[in-house]
């Protein structure tokens, strides 16, 4: 993992997760929540100073998308990871990870981004929250409306 210095990164990143929608990465209309693979954009862990950005899926970019609606099969994700944010005199010091991951996705299902960290290294993966994920329990809605009364 890369160590930075930077307050401004984290409000961009803030910043440009606000207003997001779902993204439909497949042709055709669109499809109910049921009929296809959710994959949230964000996944968020304060307790554990841990948040991860889906940057690309096969190529395209959706980090300005609350979540991304996909064909069931195999997709390749690229995430990025930021942990560890202290403040300092100087800023904020920062540990982030840039990498790409390949994963199959089922109907109906929802994955959100999710890592579990050892010292300096880090193994990222999608967390599948099985079929009939509430959309109300996407992280960045859930952030974004501070609701603390939904149970996910």
């Amino acid at each position: 993992m890369k160590i930075y210095k930077t307050s401004t990164f984290i409000l961009c990143l803030i910043l440009s997760a606000c207003q997001a929608k779902p993204k439909y990465l497949y042709e055709g209309q669109q499809r109910p929540r049921k009929e296809a693979a959710i994959v949230s954009v964000i996944g968020l862990y304060p307790e554990r100073k841990l948040s991860l950005t889906v940057k690309r899926i096969d190529g395209q970019g959706v980090s300005r998308a609350s979540e991304v609606h996909l064909n069931p099969g195999s997709h390749k994700f690229e995430i990025h990871l930021l942990h560890d944010a202290v403040k300092t005199e100087s800023g904020t010091t920062i540990k982030t990870l840039e990498t790409t991951i390949d994963h199959i996705v089922e109907v109906g299902h929802t994955y959100i981004p999710q890592a579990t960290i050892n010292g300096n290294r880090a193994s990222v993966f999608l967390l599948d929250k099985g079929k009939n994920y509430p959309e109300e329990c996407n992280p960045l809605l859930l952030w974004q409306s501070k609701n603390d009364s939904v149970i996910c």
